[in-house]
């Protein structure tokens, strides 16, 4: 499947990106344009972003055999895989900024989102994720000019929540049952829980997830008989924390 994804994302950029909407098209442009930067993106960060773009906005054709599986959860999650050194938080600078200046040309358009939610593996990685943050000069969409001046005022519509996954906590009625202290206050509503987590974006239509390192963040497969470690079932409790609570929050995505 992956390489007839491939396959299909070559063909759609050799046909200069049939289907995408004219700030796609202006990003792509700039982000092709050797002019624009010293040092240009890597072949594998442009195939990224583009093989995100295609799967948003290619013809309808384009996806003709193209079934992408659920893993049992209410979203559809999709995986972009780079090496160490490949430039990965680049390429989350580019989603934002193809996300957020679409959803600002476009407002109802559902494709799009300008709430973005980007959940980090630990503390040490969500402060050096803050270069995603649009304020101010020390950013990625600065550093590696990834909008043009033209769409900088679209990209300063976006809202970008940063955090780890332990902020996605939640005691279920079982695990406050198991608790000693006096303080027994039940478990949150999903509303209540949404507010606590994102925080200014939590009333949003939709919202943009991004998942950094996200071989981190899995379901359980219950078919799985084999006996764990103490430290893989801690591994195991911490993705599915941060995989399963995504889903509890009370999201309000648009169908």
């Amino acid at each position: 499947l992956v390489n007839k994804i491939r396959d299909r994302v070559k063909s759609w950029r050799e046909n200069k990106y049939p289907g995408v909407t004219g700030i796609t098209k202006k990003l792509l442009d700039h982000w092709n344009d050797p002019s624009e930067r010293q040092y240009q993106f890597f072949f594998c960060q442009m195939d990224a972003i583009e093989t995100l773009i295609w799967f948003t906005e290619a013809p309808a054709s384009e996806m003709t055999g193209i079934d992408l599986e659920g893993d049992g959860g209410k979203f559809k999650r999709i995986c972009t895989k780079l090496c160490t050194g490949g430039g990965k938080t680049t390429v989350m600078d580019m989603l934002i900024a193809w996300q957020v200046c679409n959803k600002a040309a476009y407002p109802h358009d559902k494709r799009f989102s300008k709430n973005v939610f980007i959940v980090a593996p630990g503390l040490t990685v969500k402060s050096r994720l803050q270069v995603l943050l649009t304020g101010g000069t020390d950013n990625f969409y600065t550093s590696f000019n990834v909008v043009p001046f033209s769409l900088k005022d679209k990209l300063h519509q976006g809202k970008i929540i940063i955090n780890n996954w332990q902020s996605l906590l939640w005691d279920t009625e079982t695990d406050i049952q198991k608790k000693r202290g006096v303080d027994k206050r039940g478990v949150k509503s999903n509303a209540a829980y949404a507010r606590e987590v994102l925080g200014t974006i939590a009333n949003a239509q939709n919202i943009l997830v991004i998942n950094d390192e996200a071989h981190h963040a899995w379901r359980i497969n219950p078919e799985t008989k084999v006996k764990l470690s103490k430290e893989e079932k801690e591994l195991e409790k911490e993705a599915t924390i941060w995989v399963s609570n995504l889903g509890s929050v009370d999201w309000k995505v648009e169908e």
